[in-house]
Protein backbone atom coordinates (compact mmCIF):
# COMPACT_ATOMS: atom_id res chain seq x y z
CA UNK A 1 0.00 0.00 0.00
CA UNK A 2 2.72 2.45 1.04
CA UNK A 3 4.88 1.57 -2.01
CA UNK A 4 2.01 2.26 -4.42
CA UNK A 5 1.25 5.61 -2.81
CA UNK A 6 4.89 6.70 -3.08
CA UNK A 7 5.02 5.72 -6.70
CA UNK A 8 2.01 7.87 -7.48
CA UNK A 9 3.42 10.94 -5.62
CA UNK A 10 4.71 13.50 -8.20
CA UNK A 11 8.35 14.61 -8.02
CA UNK A 12 11.71 14.22 -9.72
CA UNK A 13 13.40 10.80 -9.74
CA UNK A 14 16.50 12.07 -7.90
CA UNK A 15 14.37 12.92 -4.81
CA UNK A 16 13.30 9.31 -4.30
CA UNK A 17 16.93 8.20 -4.54
CA UNK A 18 18.10 10.84 -2.04
CA UNK A 19 15.43 9.76 0.42
CA UNK A 20 16.64 6.16 0.28
CA UNK A 21 20.26 7.24 0.81
CA UNK A 22 19.26 9.34 3.85
CA UNK A 23 17.37 6.45 5.45
CA UNK A 24 20.32 4.11 5.00
CA UNK A 25 22.67 6.68 6.55
CA UNK A 26 20.51 7.18 9.65
CA UNK A 27 20.19 3.44 10.22
CA UNK A 28 23.93 3.06 9.88
CA UNK A 29 24.66 5.80 12.39
CA UNK A 30 22.29 4.23 14.94
CA UNK A 31 23.91 0.83 14.53
CA UNK A 32 27.38 2.35 14.98
CA UNK A 33 26.27 4.06 18.22
CA UNK A 34 24.92 0.80 19.66
CA UNK A 35 28.17 -1.05 18.91
CA UNK A 36 30.32 1.77 20.33
CA UNK A 37 28.38 1.86 23.58
CA UNK A 38 28.66 -1.90 23.99
CA UNK A 39 32.44 -1.79 23.48
CA UNK A 40 32.91 1.15 25.86
CA UNK A 41 30.88 -0.52 28.61
CA UNK A 42 32.50 -3.94 28.28
CA UNK A 43 35.28 -3.12 30.75
CA UNK A 44 32.91 -1.93 33.49
CA UNK A 45 29.99 -4.31 33.15
CA UNK A 46 28.46 -5.23 36.54
CA UNK A 47 28.63 -8.88 37.59
CA UNK A 48 25.43 -10.88 37.42
CA UNK A 49 24.94 -10.65 41.21
CA UNK A 50 25.47 -6.88 41.39
CA UNK A 51 22.81 -4.85 43.24
CA UNK A 52 20.28 -2.78 41.30
CA UNK A 53 21.63 0.48 39.95
CA UNK A 54 18.69 2.56 41.24
CA UNK A 55 20.32 5.57 42.93
CA UNK A 56 20.10 5.84 46.73
CA UNK A 57 21.95 7.71 49.47
CA UNK A 58 23.76 5.79 52.16
CA UNK A 59 23.01 6.91 55.71
CA UNK A 60 24.95 6.34 58.91
CA UNK A 61 22.92 3.17 59.37
CA UNK A 62 24.15 1.85 56.03
CA UNK A 63 20.62 1.71 54.66
CA UNK A 64 18.51 3.52 52.10
CA UNK A 65 17.86 7.17 52.94
CA UNK A 66 14.14 6.38 53.23
CA UNK A 67 14.75 3.91 56.09
CA UNK A 68 13.14 4.66 59.42
CA UNK A 69 14.97 5.60 62.61
CA UNK A 70 16.24 2.71 64.72
CA UNK A 71 14.07 2.34 67.82
CA UNK A 72 14.33 -0.17 70.64
CA UNK A 73 13.69 -0.64 74.37
CA UNK A 74 16.76 -1.17 76.53
CA UNK A 75 16.91 -2.01 80.25
CA UNK A 76 19.33 -2.26 83.14
CA UNK A 77 18.42 -4.99 85.60
CA UNK A 78 20.25 -6.06 88.75
CA UNK A 79 18.43 -9.36 89.34
CA UNK A 80 19.86 -10.06 92.84
CA UNK A 81 22.21 -13.02 92.63
CA UNK A 82 20.97 -16.53 93.35
CA UNK A 83 23.13 -17.02 96.43
CA UNK A 84 21.65 -13.95 98.17
CA UNK A 85 18.30 -15.73 98.60
CA UNK A 86 19.44 -19.27 99.42
CA UNK A 87 19.48 -20.59 102.97
CA UNK A 88 21.93 -18.44 104.88
CA UNK A 89 21.82 -15.67 102.27
CA UNK A 90 21.69 -12.00 103.22
CA UNK A 91 18.42 -11.14 101.39
CA UNK A 92 15.44 -12.35 103.37
CA UNK A 93 11.86 -12.74 102.21
CA UNK A 94 12.58 -13.45 98.53
CA UNK A 95 11.74 -16.52 96.49
CA UNK A 96 14.60 -18.59 95.12
CA UNK A 97 16.68 -17.32 92.22
CA UNK A 98 15.07 -19.51 89.57
CA UNK A 99 11.59 -18.37 90.50
CA UNK A 100 12.71 -14.76 90.57
CA UNK A 101 14.10 -15.16 87.06
CA UNK A 102 10.60 -16.09 85.93
CA UNK A 103 9.42 -12.78 87.41
CA UNK A 104 12.30 -10.95 85.71
CA UNK A 105 11.40 -12.37 82.31
CA UNK A 106 7.77 -11.35 82.76
CA UNK A 107 8.96 -7.79 83.47
CA UNK A 108 11.13 -7.75 80.33
CA UNK A 109 8.22 -8.97 78.21
CA UNK A 110 5.76 -6.49 79.67
CA UNK A 111 8.01 -3.55 78.79
CA UNK A 112 8.96 -4.81 75.29
CA UNK A 113 12.67 -4.94 76.11
CA UNK A 114 14.94 -6.34 73.39
CA UNK A 115 18.34 -5.52 74.95
CA UNK A 116 19.11 -5.76 78.68
CA UNK A 117 22.22 -5.44 80.79
CA UNK A 118 22.03 -7.87 83.71
CA UNK A 119 23.97 -7.57 86.92
CA UNK A 120 24.32 -10.42 89.47
CA UNK A 121 23.15 -13.02 86.97
CA UNK A 122 24.39 -16.25 88.52
CA UNK A 123 24.50 -19.71 86.86
CA UNK A 124 21.13 -20.93 88.15
CA UNK A 125 19.43 -17.74 86.91
CA UNK A 126 21.31 -17.91 83.62
CA UNK A 127 20.13 -21.48 83.06
CA UNK A 128 16.54 -20.53 83.90
CA UNK A 129 16.64 -17.57 81.51
CA UNK A 130 17.84 -19.84 78.70
CA UNK A 131 15.11 -22.36 79.51
CA UNK A 132 12.47 -19.61 79.34
CA UNK A 133 13.70 -17.97 76.15
CA UNK A 134 15.26 -20.75 74.06
CA UNK A 135 16.83 -19.39 70.89
CA UNK A 136 14.75 -16.21 71.00
CA UNK A 137 17.44 -14.51 73.13
CA UNK A 138 21.22 -14.70 73.26
CA UNK A 139 23.67 -13.57 75.96
CA UNK A 140 27.30 -12.54 76.28
CA UNK A 141 29.42 -13.56 77.98
CA UNK A 142 27.00 -16.05 79.55
CA UNK A 143 29.08 -19.16 80.20
CA UNK A 144 31.79 -18.33 77.66
CA UNK A 145 34.24 -16.82 80.17
CA UNK A 146 34.90 -17.47 83.85
CA UNK A 147 31.96 -17.79 86.22
CA UNK A 148 32.06 -14.28 87.68
CA UNK A 149 32.02 -12.74 84.20
CA UNK A 150 28.57 -14.29 83.68
CA UNK A 151 27.16 -12.00 86.38
CA UNK A 152 27.22 -8.98 84.05
CA UNK A 153 25.87 -10.51 80.86
CA UNK A 154 24.14 -8.54 78.10
CA UNK A 155 21.09 -10.26 76.57
CA UNK A 156 19.34 -9.40 73.29
CA UNK A 157 16.48 -10.71 71.17
CA UNK A 158 17.96 -12.62 68.26
CA UNK A 159 15.01 -11.76 66.03
CA UNK A 160 15.77 -8.05 66.48
CA UNK A 161 19.57 -7.99 66.63
CA UNK A 162 22.50 -9.76 65.01
CA UNK A 163 25.77 -10.15 66.92
CA UNK A 164 28.77 -8.74 65.04
CA UNK A 165 31.39 -8.69 67.76
CA UNK A 166 31.74 -9.64 71.44
CA UNK A 167 34.57 -8.36 73.63
CA UNK A 168 35.18 -7.43 77.24
CA UNK A 169 36.98 -4.84 79.30
CA UNK A 170 38.63 -5.62 82.65
CA UNK A 171 36.99 -3.54 85.39
CA UNK A 172 38.31 -3.47 88.99
CA UNK A 173 35.82 -5.07 91.35
CA UNK A 174 36.10 -6.09 95.02
CA UNK A 175 39.65 -5.53 96.34
CA UNK A 176 40.52 -4.20 92.89
CA UNK A 177 40.43 -7.66 91.31
CA UNK A 178 39.68 -7.33 87.57
CA UNK A 179 36.45 -8.77 86.22
CA UNK A 180 35.75 -9.13 82.50
CA UNK A 181 32.68 -7.03 81.65
CA UNK A 182 31.02 -7.18 78.24
CA UNK A 183 30.94 -4.98 75.16
CA UNK A 184 28.88 -6.29 72.24
CA UNK A 185 28.47 -4.86 68.78
CA UNK A 186 24.98 -5.58 67.44
CA UNK A 187 23.30 -4.86 64.11
CA UNK A 188 19.61 -4.00 64.12
CA UNK A 189 18.08 -6.47 61.67
CA UNK A 190 15.37 -4.14 60.38
CA UNK A 191 17.37 -0.96 59.80
CA UNK A 192 20.97 -2.19 59.56
CA UNK A 193 22.04 0.23 62.29
CA UNK A 194 25.12 -0.90 64.26
CA UNK A 195 25.16 -0.16 68.00
CA UNK A 196 27.60 -0.96 70.81
CA UNK A 197 26.26 -2.06 74.20
CA UNK A 198 28.39 -2.22 77.36
CA UNK A 199 27.33 -3.35 80.83
CA UNK A 200 29.10 -2.75 84.15
CA UNK A 201 28.88 -3.42 87.87
CA UNK A 202 31.27 -1.23 89.82
CA UNK A 203 32.17 -2.34 93.38
CA UNK A 204 30.15 -1.41 96.45
CA UNK A 205 31.67 -0.98 99.90
CA UNK A 206 30.53 -4.47 100.92
CA UNK A 207 34.08 -5.61 101.79
CA UNK A 208 35.53 -2.31 102.91
CA UNK A 209 35.94 1.09 101.23
CA UNK A 210 36.00 0.70 97.45
CA UNK A 211 35.97 4.30 96.26
CA UNK A 212 39.42 4.10 94.72
CA UNK A 213 38.31 1.10 92.68
CA UNK A 214 35.11 2.84 91.61
CA UNK A 215 37.19 5.83 90.53
CA UNK A 216 39.41 3.60 88.41
CA UNK A 217 36.40 1.75 86.96
CA UNK A 218 34.66 5.02 86.08
CA UNK A 219 37.74 6.36 84.31
CA UNK A 220 37.96 3.23 82.17
CA UNK A 221 34.26 3.42 81.29
CA UNK A 222 34.54 7.10 80.33
CA UNK A 223 37.56 6.33 78.14
CA UNK A 224 35.56 3.59 76.42
CA UNK A 225 32.68 6.01 75.75
CA UNK A 226 35.05 8.50 74.17
CA UNK A 227 36.69 5.88 71.94
CA UNK A 228 33.37 4.57 70.64
CA UNK A 229 32.12 8.09 69.95
CA UNK A 230 35.25 8.76 67.91
CA UNK A 231 34.47 5.62 65.88
CA UNK A 232 31.11 7.15 64.98
CA UNK A 233 29.11 4.17 66.30
CA UNK A 234 26.40 4.76 68.94
CA UNK A 235 27.03 3.30 72.40
CA UNK A 236 24.61 2.36 75.20
CA UNK A 237 25.98 1.78 78.71
CA UNK A 238 23.92 0.01 81.36
CA UNK A 239 24.91 -0.90 84.87
CA UNK A 240 24.91 -0.76 88.64
CA UNK A 241 27.62 1.86 89.22
CA UNK A 242 27.19 2.15 93.00
CA UNK A 243 27.45 5.92 92.57
CA UNK A 244 24.95 8.70 92.01
CA UNK A 245 26.08 12.32 91.38
CA UNK A 246 29.75 11.48 91.03
CA UNK A 247 29.23 8.97 88.27
CA UNK A 248 26.72 11.06 86.36
CA UNK A 249 28.62 14.34 86.54
CA UNK A 250 31.91 12.77 85.46
CA UNK A 251 30.41 10.71 82.64
CA UNK A 252 28.49 13.52 80.95
CA UNK A 253 31.25 16.09 81.47
CA UNK A 254 34.17 14.01 80.24
CA UNK A 255 32.52 11.98 77.47
CA UNK A 256 29.90 12.82 74.82
CA UNK A 257 27.21 10.92 76.73
CA UNK A 258 23.75 11.61 78.12
CA UNK A 259 21.70 9.83 80.76
CA UNK A 260 18.38 8.27 79.79
CA UNK A 261 16.72 10.01 82.76
CA UNK A 262 17.94 13.50 81.81
CA UNK A 263 20.15 16.01 83.61
CA UNK A 264 23.08 17.90 82.14
CA UNK A 265 26.56 19.07 82.96
CA UNK A 266 27.35 22.30 81.09
CA UNK A 267 30.97 23.36 81.47
CA UNK A 268 29.97 26.86 82.58
CA UNK A 269 27.56 25.77 85.35
CA UNK A 270 27.31 23.27 88.21
CA UNK A 271 26.29 19.72 87.41
CA UNK A 272 22.50 19.47 87.05
CA UNK A 273 21.66 15.92 88.12
CA UNK A 274 18.56 14.10 86.87
CA UNK A 275 15.55 13.03 88.87
CA UNK A 276 14.88 10.30 89.77
CA UNK A 277 18.44 9.19 90.36
CA UNK A 278 19.99 6.13 91.97
CA UNK A 279 23.03 3.92 91.59
CA UNK A 280 21.63 2.11 88.53
CA UNK A 281 22.07 3.84 85.16
CA UNK A 282 21.43 3.85 81.43
CA UNK A 283 23.61 6.17 79.33
CA UNK A 284 23.86 6.69 75.60
CA UNK A 285 26.10 8.62 73.26
CA UNK A 286 24.82 11.86 71.76
CA UNK A 287 23.66 10.02 68.67
CA UNK A 288 20.84 8.57 70.77
CA UNK A 289 17.57 10.13 71.95
CA UNK A 290 15.87 8.65 75.02
CA UNK A 291 12.17 8.83 75.83
CA UNK A 292 9.71 7.04 78.14
CA UNK A 293 12.33 6.48 80.84
CA UNK A 294 11.00 4.48 83.79
CA UNK A 295 12.52 3.59 87.14
CA UNK A 296 10.12 0.90 88.30
CA UNK A 297 9.67 -0.36 91.83
CA UNK A 298 6.38 -2.19 91.38
CA UNK A 299 5.25 -5.12 93.56
CA UNK A 300 6.55 -7.57 90.94
CA UNK A 301 9.93 -5.81 90.81
CA UNK A 302 10.11 -5.94 94.62
CA UNK A 303 9.45 -9.69 94.49
CA UNK A 304 12.27 -10.09 91.97
CA UNK A 305 15.16 -8.01 93.32
CA UNK A 306 16.34 -5.38 95.79
CA UNK A 307 17.02 -2.91 92.94
CA UNK A 308 14.66 -0.90 90.73
CA UNK A 309 14.14 -1.94 87.13
CA UNK A 310 15.27 0.70 84.59
CA UNK A 311 13.87 0.80 81.08
CA UNK A 312 13.83 3.41 78.34
CA UNK A 313 13.00 3.78 74.66
CA UNK A 314 16.02 4.65 72.52
CA UNK A 315 15.86 6.21 69.07
CA UNK A 316 18.76 6.70 66.67
CA UNK A 317 18.13 8.86 63.59
CA UNK A 318 19.06 7.48 60.17
CA UNK A 319 21.19 10.54 59.44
Amino acid sequence: MFADAAARRPGPAWFAGSRSWLLISVVGLLAWAVVANAVAGAGTAAPSDAPPTTPFRLTAAGTDAKAKDTKFHVASFNVLGYNHTTKGGDAKGFAGGRKRMEYAYRILQKHHVNVVGFQELQPQQYEKFNALTGKRWSLYPGDRLERIAMHNSIAWKTGKWELLEAKYIAIPYFYGDPVKMPIVKLRHRKTGRVVYFANFHNPADSYGPAQKWRDKARRKEIALARRKFDEGVPLVITGDMNEREKYFCNMVAKAPMRAANGGKNPKSAPCDTPEPMGIDWIFGSRYIDFTQYKKLETPLVHRTTDHPFLVTRASIPTR
